[in-house]
């Protein structure tokens, strides 16, 4: 007999009267809903004469992973995450974000200014070192956090970041995200 997963209370007689209790699917919609992961730490076991199991659950905030994927020209950052960005929330591409900086019609702050004035658009590498030079790093490691929610689960940054930048990264998402850091061996 085909068992039908209902999400939803059961409500179950026990020695000392009935008592209501969420069903599994419903206990991981509700931690879902509550953005919260889990995981069962023991089998089920009895006590007593109650006809419902015991089980210790782990629960934690999930929080953002930021899968950073970075290399050099031609090592494949786009086409890997292309083939993970069906698991992400969004994928940023770095490159894409400087060149809609560097095509924009309007300049709004002094690091815009700076990718308009710098960005050599057949290599664009140089532009990642200018920020860094021009000491804009915090300024652009800001705006592109700014593109990840607190509801993402996965996002991908993709493209080329200099050792600066990656650590003000991880300094500006600490205890808010998890960084992954992926380049080719």
């Amino acid at each position: 007999m085909l068992q039908v997963i209902q999400k939803n209370m059961r409500r179950v007689i026990r020695h000392d009267g009935a008592l209501w209790y969420p069903t599994y699917s419903y206990l991981e919609e509700i931690f879902e809903r509550s953005n919260l992961s889990f995981r069962i730490m023991t089998s089920g076991y009895y006590i007593g004469h109650d006809p419902i199991p015991r089980f210790v659950l782990h629960c934690n905030k999930i929080i953002t992973n930021i899968l950073i994927i970075i290399g050099k020209p031609f090592d494949g950052k786009s086409f890997l995450s292309y083939q993970l960005s069906k698991s992400a929330n969004k994928v940023i591409s770095l490159d894409y974000f400087i060149s809609d900086i560097f095509y924009s019609k309007y300049c709004h702050v002094e690091f815009e200014k700076l990718v308009k004035e710098k960005t050599n658009v057949n290599s664009l590498g140089s532009i990642y070192y200018a920020i860094d030079e021009f000491g804009f790093t915090k300024e652009y490691i800001e705006q592109i956090i700014k593109a990840i929610a607190k509801t993402d689960n996965l996002v991908i940054i993709e493209g080329f970041m200099t050792d600066k930048q990656i650590n003000e990264l991880q300094l500006l998402l600490k205890g808010k995200a998890n960084t992954w850091i992926v380049k080719k061996s």
